[in-house]
């Protein structure tokens, strides 16, 4: 049994180093110049991961109480994982709502304002994730219907790593869905589909 939770750990420690060094291998892509090269440095971190999982685990079994440091080290992990997969559950509905409706309000303020596209990407930055925000950047974004009313929760669904708002404006029956994935530390707009 302590070689299974031994086994288990090592392998739960090296799936984390390597699933932290492809999150942000961004900061080395410079470097990265072609096919080849990727490959090389996605061997490194395969090679890296279980190198340093081997060392973590023993340190671990030189201490004194392994067994219990083995097992908390699996289940931190587990709901590690299990936070990296499914983060909108960790939420409660009335945070992810409120977190909602302000992005939205947000990205409608974006379309009143008269902005040069470099300040419109980094305040985009802000509410929606990098890609859309590019985007916004080289295109603009919609302002406020007109007759805006305020901003409604019609639906509210949780999807695996994101959720979804449809809102409505309460102008001319006018709703829009849109979907927030977390990046960073918080949750922002990563699509936007119109309705009606």
């Amino acid at each position: 049994m302590k070689d299974a939770i031994r086994t288990l750990s090592i392998f739960l420690i090296g799936a984390t180093i390597f699933f932290l060094l492809m999150k942000f291998s961004y900061f080395l892509s410079f470097i990265l110049i072609n096919s080849f090269v990727d490959t090389l440095y996605f061997v490194a971190i395969i090679i890296g991961s279980i190198w340093a999982a081997i060392k973590l685990d023993s340190l671990i079994a030189k201490c004194r109480f392994d067994s219990t440091i083995h097992t908390a080290s699996i289940l931190l992990l587990i709901l590690f994982f299990s936070y990296q997969m499914f983060p909108s559950h960790f939420y409660p509905e009335q945070y992810l709502k409120e977190n909602g409706l302000e992005k939205v309000d947000q990205l409608f303020e974006l379309g009143e304002e008269d902005l040069s596209p470099n300040i419109l990407r980094s305040r985009a930055e802000d509410i929606t994730v990098k890609e859309s925000a590019y985007a916004i950047s080289l295109y603009g974004t919609n302002p406020r219907p007109t007759g805006f009313d305020e901003l409604e929760i019609l639906e509210f669904e949780r999807k695996f790593a994101s959720y979804e708002l449809v809102v409505g404006t309460g102008a001319n029956g006018e709703t829009a869905k849109y979907t927030f994935s977390r990046e960073g530390l918080g949750f922002k707009i990563s699509g936007t589909s119109m309705l009606e």
